[in-house]
């Protein structure tokens, strides 16, 4: 069964006791604009380039069978959004993009991203070098028994990369129906040259962020975001999901971004209006954008939206007076204006 048909299932089973509980009303009245790219602008990270700052964005349309992917760059002074040809990109490569990271490594600034392909089980990362505000294909990473459905991925300054597993092996439906706790969290160390499972018993890890000492875990279905700490002794067996510190109780979690001391967030409130907006466009998927301060665990609901000016927002990127809202199926990054 196809993740399409199953998600169908799943609205038939569930779509008359669930849909249309809450309407989740726009709020704050924040100044939003948007900034047209290609479809599916899911994941995107700032990075600084001759004293500018530029934001990196990855797009793919994702409702068609044969998905089509791009980068795309934004300049954060004047908002101008333009698309970055790759330089080397072997031909048998065709994205399929996901997730995405930056991390500079002895001087050079490499971008991770998740390639869903090529196939329907076949999961890899692709690495590339930003060099004078363009992409240059630098490797694939591939470890089939550990990128089993990769969602989203963090790199730290020594090049160790950290994967969630949004879904385990097995059927989808059954995950999605009975939301078992399949999920997990992954390891590649450079110094052991090998990838290991940090994490499992999950229900659907999502964004990751790594700092020196802890690993925090936003999940889907899971009502939270979920630190780990990591020290030797932490990694010497596999933690299970419920053993991380729940320090955020927010429902429906996406990626994670830092700025300054907080993690910025977005969230899915109604998960049965997330799956009818991933079939249609016409069906629209309440969106809220947190902040989460990592000193004092304190969150706060900084907006909300119903989907009818930003739909399924996958993404919060907080760059001075601004956020920035990446989303799953639509042609855009959103910007909200915090003046």
């Amino acid at each position: 069964m196809t993740i399409k048909s199953s998600i169908k299932l799943v609205l038939l089973i569930f779509s008359c006791t669930l849909l249309g509980c809450k309407t989740y009303q726009t709020f704050p009245n924040y100044s939003f604009k948007s900034i047209q790219t290609c479809p599916g602008t899911e994941d995107m990270e700032l990075f600084e380039f001759d004293n500018q700052f530029y934001i990196l964005v990855s797009g793919a349309e994702r409702r068609k069978e044969k998905k089509d992917s791009w980068f795309y760059l934004i300049d954060t002074q004047t908002d101008h959004a333009r698309e970055l040809s790759i330089e080397n990109l072997p031909d048998s490569i065709h994205l399929d993009l996901h997730g995405l990271t930056i991390e500079k490594i002895k001087d050079i600034v490499y971008v991770y991203a998740i390639d869903h392909g090529p196939g329907e089980n076949w999961h890899q990362i692709v690495r590339f070098i930003i060099k004078d505000l363009s992409l240059h294909f630098d490797q694939v990473i591939t470890a089939p028994d550990f990128l089993i459905n990769p969602n989203d991925l963090d790199v730290d300054c020594h090049g160790n990369i950290f994967v969630t597993n949004y879904l385990g092996k097995g059927k989808a439906i059954w995950q999605y129906l009975f939301n078992t706790k399949k999920s997990t969290v992954v390891k590649y160390s450079v110094d052991l040259k090998k990838w290991e499972f940090l994490v499992d018993k999950i229900a659907y890890a999502n964004g990751v962020y790594v700092t020196d000492s802890i690993l925090y875990v936003a999940t889907t279905r899971m009502k939270g975001l979920y630190a780990f700490p990591q020290t030797e002794s932490s990694q010497k067996k596999i933690c299970k999901g419920r053993e991380g510190d729940l320090i955020a109780a927010i429902k429906g979690l996406d990626n994670l971004l830092p700025f300054e001391d907080k993690l910025y967030t977005t969230a899915h409130p109604s998960f049965i209006k997330f799956i009818g907006h991933v079939n249609t466009s016409e069906k629209k998927s309440p969106s809220q954008v947190w902040s989460i301060d990592l000193k004092t665990h304190e969150k706060k609901l900084l907006y909300q939206d119903d989907g009818h000016t930003i739909s399924a927002a996958s993404t919060a990127l907080r760059f001075r007076n601004k956020i920035y809202l990446g989303q799953i199926f639509d042609s855009f990054v959103g910007v909200l204006s915090l003046d």
